[in-house]
């Protein structure tokens, strides 16, 4: 096993650790392997341990080539020419929470059902639409989800209203 450096100027420090994956067996036996036979751990490759490799936390680091930041991708390919939400990555520098505000979700390709079920799932709509497909791309509502986020921000809105007077 190629062995990392050992601690450095920047705090990074090595760690001898035994392998989870084997349980410092250096063999393993899962749902493959029957009648006492064992494949050499591919984690560790026999030896029973691994070299954890952490340098402490001292603040989140700075990305140069992100400039548009979404609270979730639910699946499909995102770029920030076509988001269509999210905010700026100097914003998500400035308040991190900004990304999960109402309003700030990728609605040209997914659905409420299908944003929320992966961003806050307590706002995720249970209507009774969605609950009659697999998929959320087959729901027949799926291609005016439009209409599905119209809905979505008047149940918001009343329940907000709601919270405020009592």
């Amino acid at each position: 096993m190629n062995k990392p450096q050992p601690n450095d100027s920047e705090g990074t420090q090595v760690v001898s650790a035994w392998c989870r994956a084997c349980r410092g067996t250096g063999l393993y036996a899962g749902l493959g392997e029957r009648g006492g036979l064992a494949v050499v751990c591919k984690d560790c490759r026999g030896t029973g341990e691994n070299q954890i490799v952490f340098r402490p936390f001292t603040g989140r680091q700075p990305r140069t080539d992100i400039t548009q930041v979404v609270a979730v991708n639910p699946g499909v390919t995102l770029a920030p020419e076509d988001t269509g939400g999210g905010v700026s990555y100097r914003q998500w520098e400035q308040d991190p929470d900004s990304v999960r505000e109402l309003g700030r979700e990728a609605r040209e390709h997914y659905c409420p059902a299908w944003w929320y079920q992966h961003a806050k799932h307590a706002l995720k709509p249970e209507w009774e639409e969605c609950q009659k497909t697999n998929s959320f791309p087959a729901c027949p509502l799926f291609t005016e989800k439009e209409e599905c986020w119209e809905r979505f921000d008047l149940e918001q809105a009343a329940e907000s209203q709601q919270e405020a007077a009592g």
